[in-house]
């Protein structure tokens, strides 16, 4: 399938099917199972074919509450493929904040791990992770729906520093023009992504990977030495999180001086600003890796800004380079009624703001 000729995200990996491709080895299970993208495909299906089984239609939101695993994958790439927009839900939240977000998603399901049943809002059918989900899966073929301008792929919530999170609606044109610009990655690249997939920094990079055909690492959740102890073992080209994320790592002094770090050759930061003592800690640490820092990627979508601090720019000039898209990139946002829940719509092409 060609590039042009994939119109719903949930098929962004269409084009390396059939080509025994690993897509993701994924650290929740044991003995670290590898899946290819056949595999991802299936289960996808499976997922699509069995939502439209339980009477969910296109535009309907699917809720996620789970860490990191393939059947989160599985379930983003298949509900979009059914039309319908998945709802990931930070599992951080306060059990009151929780409520609200699956409430004002709108999800008609959720899917989840068994410990996180109790913080869904009674009513709300669920499927637990485990023989549930298994049995919930519709093995078969499915034709993806071709979604219509401004369709919704994607329905995250912003963090909720200013007050309750919001919803941001996302369609399925932006998401894919993002990866489509992500040059720095490689096919035959090894992506390790421990960041939580209902935030927009591991998403991102997930996303930009399947595009481009290469393979991530998946933890289900940060620890700092369980980080390291897979950068030697998986050997990625890139590393990504937050700068805390990042930090903390860094704090691993002993656990670094005996692993084998060389295969990193980018730090992907996004969501908070990176300190200049953080970025030179990061320069030494990686021999001089390339950094980039994105901000606004779950408000605006694809990319909103990259930059490195003003007080780096001249030290760390040789190790950091700026992000920058194949095009300019603008975006409209507007509030969608109810004004209750501020949903934060954005549109991308390039130019400038009409």
């Amino acid at each position: 399938m060609s590039t042009a000729a994939i119109a719903n995200l949930g098929m962004i990996f269409a084009r390396h099917l059939s080509q025994n491709r690993t897509a993701v080895v994924d650290l929740s299970k044991s003995g670290d199972a590898a899946f290819t993208y056949d595999d991802l495909d299936r289960m996808a299906n499976g997922v699509a074919r069995g939502l439209r089984r339980r009477g969910l239609v296109p535009g309907d939101r699917v809720g996620v509450l789970a860490l990191n695993r393939i059947e989160y994958l599985a379930i983003f790439f298949g509900a979009m493929r059914a039309g319908m927009a998945p709802a990931p839900i930070n599992i951080k939240l306060s059990g009151e904040i929780y409520d609200y977000v699956i409430r004002d998603s709108g999800a008609k399901i959720a899917f989840m791990e068994p410990d996180f049943a109790h913080l869904t809002p009674s009513g709300l059918p669920t499927v637990a992770f485990g023989p549930e989900f298994e049995a919930f899966l519709d093995p078969g073929p499915f034709d993806p729906v071709v979604p219509a301008p401004g369709d919704v792929a994607l329905h995250p919530y912003t963090s909720g520093s200013t007050g309750r999170p919001k919803g941001v609606l996302l369609d399925h044109a932006g998401q894919l023009w993002g990866p489509s610009t992500a040059a720095w990655m490689r096919p035959d690249g090894v992506y390790l992504v421990a960041a939580p997939l209902y935030h927009k920094n591991a998403l991102m990079v997930t996303k930009s990977a399947f595009f481009t055909g290469a393979r991530i690492v998946l933890m289900p959740r940060f620890d700092a030495r369980t980080y390291l102890a897979a950068i030697e073992r998986f050997r990625p080209d890139t590393i990504s999180g937050v700068p805390a994320m990042i930090a903390m790592l860094l704090l691993e002094r002993e656990t670094i001086a005996r692993t084998d770090l060389t295969s990193v050759k980018e730090v992907s930061m996004g969501s908070a600003p990176a300190s200049p003592s953080l970025l030179k800690q990061v320069r030494e640490t990686f021999n001089g890796p390339t950094i980039t820092i994105q901000y606004g990627v779950t408000e605006a979508g694809p990319a909103c800004s990259a930059r490195i601090p003003t007080a780096c720019r001249g030290r760390l000039a040789p190790a950091a380079r700026l992000w920058q898209g194949a095009r300019s990139c603008w975006s409209r946002t507007r509030i969608i009624p109810p004004i209750r829940a501020a949903r934060i719509q954005a549109s991308f092409g390039s130019g400038t703001p009409a």
